[in-house]
């Protein structure tokens, strides 16, 4: 997401804040793609996916308000997802209901699946595996939502220097990876 789309982002969650339920719409538009990848490494299930999509734009009613001036519109909402989908996993293994949907699926289920969807999830299963959560981070806050150095740095605690050098490394270790 680019800066002009983010600061578009940033008036939407305002108008959102002040009452304009409209403006949920825009914000939709603009983070559902990138918050379906995301979800995409968590769940096998694109239904499950959705439904934390769908929890996180109720979140964003309530929550709107909180959004300060002048930071990354996408990071704050990628932080807000994260935090439910967190939420959500602990919730299941909790409950014991925890299991890979995908593979408990018969045959018929598993073809009525978007094919796009699960190219998408075995891509990113497949590189997530191979990287560390943090470097996962650092890719959702930089990639993704397009998180200067220096915001990533507020988000994550650390400096600007270490951001800027983890970032150099988790480069260099996707280039291995492609």
């Amino acid at each position: 997401m680019d800066e002009e789309e983010n600061k578009i982002l940033g008036e939407l969650l305002f108008d959102l804040a002040q009452g304009n339920t409209d403006a949920l719409e825009g914000i939709a538009k603009r983070v559902e793609p990138i918050l379906l990848a995301i979800g995409s490494r968590d769940y096998y299930n694109y239904a499950d996916v959705e439904d934390v999509v769908h929890k996180l734009y109720a979140k964003l009613v309530d929550n709107a308000w909180k959004f300060k001036e002048n930071t990354n519109a996408c990071a704050w909402i990628i932080t807000l997802y994260k935090n439910l989908v967190k939420a959500d996993l602990r919730k299941r293994k909790r409950e014991n209901k925890f299991i890979n949907d995908y593979a408990a699926l018969d045959l018929e289920q598993r073809t009525n699946y978007d094919e796009a969807y699960i190219e998408r999830h075995l891509f990113f299963k497949e590189i997530s595996e191979q990287l560390t959560k943090e470097e996962l981070d650092l890719i959702e806050y930089r990639y993704w939502s397009k998180a200067t150095v220096r915001e990533i740095a507020m988000i994550l605690h650390k400096p600007k220097s270490t951001v800027e050098y983890k970032l150099k490394k988790l480069e260099e270790k996707l280039k291995t990876l492609s």
